[in-house]
């Protein structure tokens, strides 16, 4: 039991720093043609730093209209009304070898106490920008974690409280979400 819930504790810490990484990071996605707005900001990515933007961030919300939009259905010779696969997708664009990632993690915006009400954290934005596998303190990665120990945590600690008659679980662990390079990504809201 004591590990499901520390389980459960270092599971919402991750989404907890996921909605912190996306706040710290605005460009319009229109009902144009997504595709040629998406291109327009790998290019202007890597015209700014001379590296060629190697991941992209989709919200599931932003992933399910951009699949289904008929101007990228266009693109494919025979399309019927099926969405797009997410290699398809990606073969449509500025660099076909772009990492792509749907974010599917959502978060409770409610108060303790009242009725859930679960959003995706990424929702309607999507984000291209440069990042090393193997970050550095140096290499330009547009945004970095910082933790103390590998996975953020520190140390799990059990004490008994006899006054409360029970066991406590105490997790310590650390972050320090930073941008390291804010001209190496480009952050986009669909309209």
């Amino acid at each position: 039991m004591e590990e499901a819930k520390t389980q459960t504790l270092v599971s919402s810490a991750v989404t907890s720093h996921e909605a912190k990484v996306f706040a710290a990071t605005n460009i319009t996605l229109a009902s144009d043609d997504p595709i040629a707005k998406i291109d327009e900001q790998i290019e202007a990515l890597a015209t700014d730093t001379g590296r060629m933007p190697n991941r992209l961030v989709i919200g599931l919300p932003l992933w399910n209209k951009l699949r289904n939009n008929a101007k990228v259905i266009a693109r494919f010779p025979g399309a019927a009304s099926v969405g797009v696969s997410m290699a398809q997708f990606g073969s449509l664009l500025l660099n076909p070898s772009i990492d792509i990632r749907v974010g599917i993690l959502a978060k409770d915006t409610t108060k303790l106490g009242a009725a859930k009400a679960n959003v995706n954290i990424i929702g309607q934005q999507l984000v291209v920008f440069h990042a090393n596998a193997s970050p550095t303190l140096y290499d330009p990665s547009f945004m970095k974690t910082f933790r103390l120990r590998r996975g953020g945590v520190d140390v799990v600690r059990t004490y008994r409280d006899d006054s409360a008659r029970s066991d406590i679980l105490a997790v310590d662990w650390s972050e320090d979400i930073r941008v390291t390079s804010s001209v190496c990504a480009r952050k986009v809201t669909a309209s």
